[in-house]
């Protein structure tokens, strides 16, 4: 083989192995033959799976497009949770139902509070009386709930209040169960007169008001 002709299977074996990088990529495997006797080298590439050259851009839309989604479901839910808590804290409306629409068991009667609007069932059951804070539209069809059990004790009824309502607190809500003393120190078919716990601040990580005072109160027939 004289000098040309080798330069020019150099020449040859140099293009063939730089096609070759260049048909090599992270989704093909390409083999580069040895020269034959005519210096002739065969590439064989395969892909190690379906190449795609917008997989990568595809795969990034697709994810931006999930964290966009997880971001406002996100938002969605902070704005229902915080709804809920200021409904559960909110003072009943001049629209609330009347009596009549508010469904009632055996011996109860709907009254008002003077001093806050909310309305309260009542039943008295012989030395024993039952609250229940009739609580608003958006809480009745969850889990929520303010009542009270009382025990007549001379010429008073004494017992406790339960609640469990939620609490809007800086990154969530949280709902919390509660139990308060209670008392009402008169009753008439007119006029229920007592004193129950208020607070000014509430810590909504340990689910216990804060600064409270026993205030009294007042309810009316509704």
């Amino acid at each position: 083989m004289n000098a040309t002709a080798k330069e020019a299977l150099l020449f040859a074996c140099f293009v063939c192995m730089a096609t070759a990088a260049s048909a090599q990529t992270p989704d093909r495997e390409c083999t580069t033959t040895e020269p034959d006797v005519l210096g002739r080298i065969k590439t064989t590439c395969k892909d190690v799976k379906p190449f795609d050259p917008l997989g990568d851009l595809q795969a990034d839309i697709k994810k931006r497009m999930q964290a966009e989604a997880d971001r406002k479901k996100r938002i969605q839910e902070q704005a229902d949770a915080k709804a809920l808590a200021e409904a559960a804290h909110a003072p009943t409306s001049s629209s609330a139902p009347a009596p009549a629409e508010i469904a009632l068991s055996a011996g109860e009667r709907v009254w008002t509070s003077i001093r806050t609007g909310h309305d309260f069932k009542v039943r008295i059951d012989g030395e024993y009386i039952y609250t229940q804070v009739i609580l608003p539209p958006a809480l009745q069809s969850a889990s929520a709930f303010v009542r009270a059990e009382l025990k007549q004790a001379g010429d008073k009824w004494v017992g406790k209040s339960y609640a469990y309502l939620p609490y809007q607190g800086k990154k969530s809500t949280k709902w919390c169960h509660t139990e308060t003393d209670f008392e009402i120190v008169k009753m008439s078919d007119s006029r229920i007169e007592g004193v129950a716990p208020h607070w000014s601040s509430f810590n909504v990580d340990k689910c216990q008001p804060e600064n409270v005072e026993m205030q009294p109160f007042t309810w009316i027939p509704k």
